[in-house]
């Protein structure tokens, strides 16, 4: 436990957690811009559990372990795991001239950046331990403290910060969690369109998951009220012309207009009309078929996001060039280019034009076996080439996905746009000629 003496009025502040949760014995107070709970199958009934806090490198420093409460659904049951930090790693976006925000590590106000702190241990429900969950359904990986940031001016200010994952063994073992291996997007530019995508991998199930919204949680299944027009669908303030409003949206529109989350790809679009601190969470739900062929709910996972929007400057963010969707039969190759775009803000004459904004483009590895490269790593705009030539056993009516990113270098926050693509791979038709 870390204190810090400009904090100790948010130490003093730190409340026990929930009647089912133990007393927190650390505070992040204003620290957590967002935290994910993730798993992943190892072997027998063995999964290696991974939470991931991001921190706001002005708070308070990340203890060295948190504790994940295993808990069992429909029962009592519940287990403490302690989890110990693996790594720390500055993620803000920022420019090539622009210092590292989080220097030193894990160090009270250092900047205004964040940082990924990575924290990991194994559940072996066949161990001693976790006797009570050993025949339990439907697990609950769950994680609280006190409290939310004060600043957030949209409803969950200083309330309790809750999230969980869902581990459903009914249907057997072998499951893993989707995993999230692009660090989330947590401060945005008013007035500059938010091509987003949580960017999970699913190469060791690859079930459906589907996308959508979720309100924020103080305990399970206690969720925290928005004020005023903001609600877990619209959590924060998007462009709408005219008398358009909510649900309406088009993202295909330049700028895009409303809220828009493809409940099929996780793509989130918008864009932002206020500076506001407020929090959105994005649920991703794993289906499976049982015996009968009715899909069934058998995981979750949240991503539970506090965004920040103001004012950046004259910048357009990064564009990613479709087609976004493709379809292709086993044993064939597909290979197609992934192009960039960066719009320059040209200034009233006479004012010169800026030099283009330079665009670097990666990906998530989210289609195993597949290629993907930058096909002149020297140009201004990056173009990617993505290759693959799925097996007899890719078919599938469940579209593979991976997710690319774009970032140009605006200082002194870069603009990062994403955007997922979609292959489904159909079986091999074997013709014969009847005599």
């Amino acid at each position: 436990m870390y204190l810090i003496k400009e904090n100790v009025h948010y130490m003093k502040n730190c409340i026990v957690f929930l009647s089912f949760i133990l007393i927190a014995t650390h505070c992040f107070a204003t620290s957590v811009e967002s935290a994910i709970i993730t798993y992943k199958y190892i072997d027998s009934a063995k999964y290696e559990v991974t939470f991931k806090g991001y921190r706001n490198c002005q708070g308070i420093p990340f203890a060295s372990s948190i504790p994940v409460y295993v808990t069992c659904k429909n029962s009592s049951s519940k287990v403490t795991l302690n989890l110990r930090m693996a790594s720390i790693k500055d993620v803000t976006p920022t420019c090539l001239l622009t210092p590292k925000r989080c220097n030193p590590p894990n160090t009270y106000a250092t900047g205004n950046g964040y940082e990924e702190h990575t924290y990991i241990d194994t559940v072996d429900f066949n161990s001693t331990k976790y006797n009570s969950l050993k025949s339990c359904g439907e697990i609950i990986f769950e994680y609280g403290i006190c409290c939310r940031s004060s600043s957030i001016n949209t409803g969950p200010a200083n309330s309790n910060y809750y999230n969980y994952a869902y581990l459903n063994r009914s249907y057997g073992e072998g499951l893993s969690s989707p995993q999230f291996n692009l660090p989330p997007i947590v401060k945005l530019c008013k007035l500059q369109p938010v091509y987003h995508n949580v960017a999970v991998v699913d190469t060791t199930n690859h079930d459906s998951i589907s996308y959508s919204f979720d309100d924020p949680l103080s305990a399970y299944g206690t969720t925290i009220a928005y004020t005023g027009n903001y609600f877990a669908q619209n959590p924060f303030d998007a462009y709408y012309p005219g008398s358009l409003k909510y649900p309406y949206n088009n993202s295909n529109a330049n700028p895009p207009i409303g809220v828009y989350l493809d409940q099929e790809n996780g793509d989130l679009i918008f864009l932002p009309v206020s500076n506001i601190n407020t929090v959105a969470v994005i649920k991703l739900t794993k289906w499976r078929k049982d015996t009968t062929g009715k899909m069934r709910e058998v995981g979750i996972v949240r991503q539970d996001l506090q965004l920040t929007f103001f004012n950046c400057g004259d910048n357009n963010p990064p564009t990613i060039g479709g087609p976004y969707k493709y379809k292709v039969c086993v044993g064939e190759k597909i290979c197609f280019n992934i192009p960039t775009d960066d719009k320059v803000v040209t200034p009233p004459f006479p004012n010169p034009p800026p030099p283009p904004d330079t665009v670097v483009l990666i990906w998530n590895g989210g289609i195993k076996e597949a290629s993907f490269s930058i096909i002149d790593s020297k140009a201004i705009k990056q173009t990617g080439r993505f290759c693959w030539t799925p097996k007899e056993n890719d078919a599938s009516t469940i579209p593979y996905q991976f997710v690319a990113e774009a970032r140009d270098n605006a200082c002194p926050l870069n603009a990062v746009s994403r955007r997922a693509f979609q292959i489904t791979v159909s079986p091999r038709v074997d013709l014969q000629v009847v005599k």
